[in-house]
Formats: C-alpha cells, sequence, structure tokens
C-alpha cells in the first residue's frame, strides 16, 4: 500500500538518510531529500525536506532505520513547513 507522507531531515544527516532511502527494500527512493529549507528562505540549509507516496514497507524499515531526529508525517509539505517554522530555499536565494 502507498502512503503518502511528508519528511524533513536535518541537515547533518541528509548524506546519510539519502543512501539509506535508496538502499532499503526493492524500490529505489534516491531522490529523497532534494529540496533545502530553514527559517528565513535564504543561505544555508538546516533541513531538507521530501513529499510524496511511498511504500508501507519502505516507510516501517526506513523508520527503523532512520534517526529518530526525522520528522514524518502525514501533513502536506507547506503545512509541516510551517508548523516547523521553516522556508524552502530557492535556487535563486544560494
Amino acid at each position: 500500500m502507498d502512503l503518502f507522507r511528508t519528511l524533513i531531515a536535518p541537515n547533518g544527516q541528509v548524506v546519510s538518510l539519502r543512501q539509506t532511502a535508496k538502499n532499503l527494500n526493492e524500490t529505489d527512493y534516491s531522490g529523497m531529500f532534494e529540496t533545502p529549507c530553514n527559517t528565513t528562505g535564504t543561505g544555508n540549509p538546516t533541513f531538507w525536506i521530501s513529499s510524496g507516496y511511498v511504500k508501507q514497507d519502505w516507510l516501517a524499515e526506513f523508520e527503523a532505520a532512520s534517526n529518530p531526529s526525522v520528522d514524518i508525517s502525514e501533513e502536506e509539505p507547506f503545512a509541516m513547513l510551517e508548523r516547523l517554522g521553516l522556508k524552502i530555499i530557492y535556487a535563486e536565494a544560494l
């Protein structure tokens, strides 16, 4: 079953979490955590966000393998960003 989830990972763990996302299960989620964000929307990222549909078994494995500091929610991405006080860093702001 596919589930909609939004995931936000801290900058310091994003490289290893991308690798974890890519290697789990038989589904390749290599495009995870490609959108940078922080509290201002400019400058260096402090978090990375991904959202979309993921397989339920993949999500269970990812939750078990990832650090508890990864925020995983059923919220739409912009609602989650607002709740956490984060803004997307668009390319022109980098």
